[in-house]
């Protein structure tokens, strides 16, 4: 299945770069068939705008599903209702407090709710963190509105740190699921903008992880084909065509034909329309939906917890004095984890309690564990600890005293976990890549 060639359509107020974050219901003037015949110019899959307002209006609602459906592929993105549009014309760039995270997840449920038949649709759950002090804030605080809102993980995507420019950052804290990025000129300073910089700067932005990469954002002026306004698009055309495997999707921003220098309507960008086209060509791919979800680390002191995403306890942690640290892994609702390349099963990760110490093992292992550590529950489901299943990464355990820490070699800190102290004992269990 080739790449998808995309299209952001922002709502039709303001101007295009400020106009998707003015608080209220959006405003849409697209007509469906201005939609469907976007897909005669080789566009293949549509980025749509939600805000809160947006997503409690049925009419509004109604439409965005129009649209969805015309074209059947695509993105709804989340944009925050700035504050201030005069003096913050893009918001905050974070949610600032449990109150706008849990309106964030009442948001998705309620898009869910109403256009989650819409298969061929994800859901990028926040445009652009770049209000966020550390990724690791900007994680938990996402994962907790994919907790809150029900949305299956498979179908999310979570922008890159900052400008959704970093998005190793995610990947650096265990988040394997798909990432949003985007490309502009001035991802680059004055006098680094030739093609061959703007090209460098995403095989090196990408490398390794193109494969569940989603460019939901790229623009420039369209007005010439010289400048570095066309470098930045040439350079991310051969970027991409460079890169050891292609992204999944490339989405120009936009498709509002009001007459400024992006829209790739104008008569007048028609140099730069066709570097947008060289940029959907750049490379082909198929979107493959992760199957398992995460699991968190969270520690207090130095014990640790492991938490589903599923799991109710989630959302508690922080009001019971537990920080979220990183996703630790992939693991499995149940038992139909059934891996591809033998017939080992997932077997149930039971959780054993000594007051908040915690201790992590399968069934076959119950015996060893001592009579004062308590049964708790059935955590999640991953695969045994001898499982030598290909594409997967061996959890290890470590001791210090009766606290336990867990961790595999891509974890963030891996290698310096002995030198605090902490002796590695044995092989936990393994997840899935």
């Amino acid at each position: 299945m080739a790449t998808e060639r995309g299209l952001n359509l922002p709502a039709t107020q303001g101007t295009s770069g400020a106009g998707n974050f003015i608080p209220g219901v959006y405003k849409f003037d697209y007509t469906v068939e201005d939609v469907r015949n976007t897909t005669a110019h080789g566009v293949t899959a549509l980025r749509l705008p939600v805000n809160v307002s947006t997503a409690h209006d049925e009419e509004a609602l109604k439409k965005l599903g129009s649209y969805a459906e015309a074209v059947g592929r695509g993105v709804f993105c989340l944009f925050e209702e700035s504050p201030d549009p005069s003096t913050q014309p893009h918001g905050l760039g974070r949610l600032k407090d449990a109150a706008a995270a849990a309106e964030v997840a009442a948001a998705w449920a309620a898009v869910h709710r109403s256009l989650g038949a819409s298969g061929g649709f994800l859901y990028e759950i926040f445009n652009e963190p770049f209000g966020y002090a550390t990724p690791s804030e900007y994680l938990r605080s996402m994962l907790l509105v994919i907790h809150r809102s029900g949305l299956p993980p498979e179908r999310c995507i979570l922008d890159g740190f900052g400008y959704a420019s970093d998005v190793h950052a995610l990947c650096r804290l265990g988040w394997t699921g798909f990432l949003g990025y985007h490309f502009y000129p001035n991802w680059l300073p004055e006098g680094q903008r030739s093609v061959e910089d703007y090209s460098r700067k995403v095989q090196t932005d990408l490398a390794d992880i193109a494969h569940r990469v989603y460019i939901t954002e790229f623009g420039a002026s369209l007005t010439s084909d010289q400048g570095a306004d066309a470098n930045c698009l040439r350079g991310l055309a051969e970027g991409l065509r460079a890169l050891p495997s292609p992204v999944l999707g490339v989405y120009h921003w936009h498709g509002w034909h009001n007459g400024d220098s992006y829209d790739f309507w104008d008569p007048q960008n028609k140099a730069g329309a066709a570097l947008v086209k060289q940029v959907w060509d750049g490379s082909s791919g198929a979107r493959s939906k992760p199957r398992t979800l995460p699991v968190s680390v969270f520690r207090k002191q130095e014990m640790s917890y492991l938490v589903s995403l599923p799991d109710p306890q989630f959302p508690q942690m922080e009001t019971w004095g537990w920080a979220f640290e990183q996703i630790l892994g992939h693991a499995f609702e149940s038992e139909s984890g059934q891996s591809d390349a033998c017939d080992t099963r997932a077997v149930p990760i039971q959780c054993y309690r000594k007051g908040e110490s915690a201790l992590y093992c399968h069934p076959d292992e119950a015996e060893g564990v001592a009579s004062d550590w308590k049964l708790e529950k059935t955590a999640f489901y991953a695969y045994p600890p001898d499982c030598k299943i290909p594409g997967t990464v061996e959890v290890y355990e470590y001791r210090k005293g009766e606290l336990t820490y867990y961790a595999h070699s891509g974890c963030d800190g891996f290698d310096t976990i002995t030198s605090w102290g902490w002796q590695k004992c044995r092989v936990a269990f393994c997840c899935p890549c």
